[in-house]
């Protein structure tokens, strides 16, 4: 009864405590280039706001929700994208990718203060305006600093 098991290729360690790797999944198992899985993500993430969908009642509320959304996606990358600060060489890169946050800032700005009416909302286009400020500031940097 203490035997381990041996079927399907399983292994077991001594005194059969912790059995280790399948022999018939070993490819399976994480073994597979990184872009499959943030495919996969960027796919879940995509297909998340189609239960709003419905929220859609008229052209209004379809720009708040298409607003907060887009501000969702970009948000993240930007910040991501100041990873290019830490070293002097991949700064200048960043007043060259302010773009996003600009041009989001002028698409929320759009869909939900000026097509909306809602100047409440003005803080998402803000909160653009002032990364790619931001990024540019960051972008002018030289030196090591």
């Amino acid at each position: 009864m203490n035997k381990p098991v041996q079927a399907y290729g399983l292994k077991a360690r001594k005194g059969g405590e912790r059995v280790e790797g399948c022999g018939n999944l070993k490819g399976l198992v994480m073994e597979r280039r990184p872009t499959v899985f943030l495919i996969a993500i960027l796919a879940f993430v995509l297909l998340i706001p189609s239960p709003v969908q419905g929220l859609c009642i008229n052209a209004e509320a379809c720009g708040i929700i298409l607003g907060v959304w887009a501000s969702m996606l970009t948000v993240p990358i930007c910040l991501v994208l100041f990873a290019f600060a830490i070293w002097p060489k991949t700064r200048p890169w960043l007043e060259f990718l302010a773009v996003l946050p600009g041009f989001m800032a002028i698409v929320t700005g759009y869909l939900m203060v000026f097509r909306v009416a809602r100047f409440d909302l003005i803080w998402v286009p803000l909160i653009h305006a002032a990364l790619m400020i931001a990024m540019i500031g960051v972008g002018r940097l030289k030196g090591k600093t």
